[in-house]
């Protein structure tokens, strides 16, 4: 394979990781629009976001599994037709309930394209630029993460919402294009097929549970306590199965690596807290500050303007000092940005507001490289396409459960502000929309602390083995 092609492939995988990346978050700050528009509450137009992370958690792994079956590069075509197709199913209806279904088709298409990009990084590069074409692919993902509600806000500004879903479908069809002339028509499969269905059970079971989670926004706490408790005993079922099968969706010995571990969870961590801004962001510049859609589209743009400079830097950073230390400080830096939204509450300013977000972009930049780096540096070359996948699959997971958990608990401060129960933040005093922010932000402070804490004994423990060796 030439060098032109390996990097038009690299490209075409990047800007459609984006792509879907930037799905699951774009859908938030129209959710206000959505919910007068299709006369839902913002609670039940919150399921949008919650049913495409859902889905794409449960099916990560398996796709991944199934792509190692019947070649990548076949799986992850199919996968960005499934994706596009969906995106205009969802972009040309009013309907409330086909939306949804649209939406559940587009997290399948988005889960087998998430599933096999790393892995066919890993496949296409030499050891020599391994490192620098998976750090152009985590710039893609950070791009995603961080550019979703900025694009949208700029969207709806002079289109409706539909249009959030049917910008996809051209900038689709052009990967599709580029795809049928650089993919390989054949790659790396195994010779016969072995897949893990009841392993994939018990991700679906995992995932319906999760998303009726989502749904119990103002609901009795001890429907909810339930259903955290059941979630917990499917993970605890999960991963009984998963170490005892023959052909596992995942190599359960990847998590004796203390690095991959730690790290892992760390990406975890960092998704839950960051997806809890995405949510409430929006919301707070429109319906607090009475925003219009352009002008939170613009503040919402600052991060990713922000990364595109910070993120290569941080790649060239990454190998030079120690990776742990530069997760740290970003984690630092995240923390700070955290305790700045709770106090950005109180004050009502779009510069301050501003300021953080430039202060989290730089955070997010120095973590997320230093972070993806260590996690792939710390499996073998043979681990990596089940590194990448669960890599994958945390993130995602660490987006639904930000999204579930920060939505129960905002509308849960409002319904306590204001003495009853209530799932939507239009007609609410904005008082009580403040008060529910700056909990689920104090929250999340306490949750980064975790991750500087896990990004220091890291540290340590590279330090410790460094002087070992000397």
């Amino acid at each position: 394979m030439g060098a032109i092609q390996r990097w038009t492939i690299l490209m075409t995988l990047g800007l459609f990781f984006f792509m879907v990346i930037v799905d699951g978050t774009i859908v938030s700050i129209a959710i206000p629009t959505i919910a007068q528009t299709v006369h839902v509450a913002t609670a039940q137009a919150t399921l949008l976001v919650s049913l495409y992370l859902v889905v794409i958690s449960a099916l990560l792994l398996f796709f991944g599994q199934l792509g190692d079956a019947v070649g990548r590069f076949r799986l992850f075509f199919w996968g960005t037709v499934v994706f596009v197709i969906s995106s205009l199913i969802a972009g040309i209806s009013s309907d409330f309930t086909i939306v949804m279904a649209a939406r559940f088709f587009q997290a399948v298409g988005a889960a087998i394209t998430m599933a096999t990009s790393f892995a066919l990084v890993t496949e296409i590069f030499p050891s020599d630029q391994l490192g620098f074409a998976l750090g152009i692919e985590s710039i893609f993902i950070s791009l995603g993460a961080l550019a979703g509600p900025g694009l949208g806000g700029i969207i709806l500004a002079s289109f409706s919402w539909h249009v959030i879903f049917l910008v996809n479908v051209p900038v689709g069809v052009l990967c599709i294009l580029v795809e049928l002339v650089v993919l390989p028509k054949s790659g790396t499969r195994i010779a016969s097929i072995h897949l893990d269905w009841l392993g994939l059970a018990w991700m679906m079971a995992l995932a319906m549970t999760a998303y009726l989670l989502s749904a119990q926004v103002g609901a009795n706490p001890l429907v909810i306590l339930g259903l955290l408790g059941l979630l917990l005993v499917l993970l605890a079922g999960f991963w009984h199965h998963e170490r005892r099968t023959k052909y596992p969706l995942m190599v359960p010995e990847i998590w004796q690596n203390l690095v991959f571990r730690r790290n892992v969870t760390a990406t975890f961590i960092n998704f839950l807290v960051a997806y809890s801004f995405t949510l409430l962001a929006p919301l707070y510049l429109q319906l607090g500050l009475g925003y219009t859609s352009q002008t939170t589209g613009l503040l919402l743009m600052i991060p990713p303007l922000v990364a595109l400079v910070v993120n290569p830097l941080a790649g060239i950073l990454v190998d030079r000092v120690n990776q742990a230390s530069v997760a740290a400080v970003g984690a630092g830096l995240l923390l700070a940005a955290e305790v700045g939204l709770v106090w950005d509450q109180q004050q009502n300013e779009p510069f301050t507001f501003a300021a953080i977000s430039v202060v989290m972009a730089i955070g997010t930049g120095l973590f997320s490289t230093a972070n993806n780096t260590m996690i792939m540096q710390s499996v073998s070359r043979d681990q990596r396409g089940s590194a990448g996948a669960v890599n994958s699959l945390t993130r995602e997971f660490g987006m639904m459960m930000g999204a579930t958990g920060s939505t129960i608990l905002y509308y849960a401060v409002i319904s306590h502000q204001l003495g009853q129960r209530t799932v939507t933040a239009i007609d609410v005093p904005n008082t009580a929309r403040l008060a529910a922010q700056s909990i689920v932000y104090l929250v999340g402070a306490g949750l980064l602390i975790s991750i500087w804490w896990l990004m220091m004994s890291l540290r340590r423990h590279i330090n410790d083995r460094k002087e070992s060796r000397n």
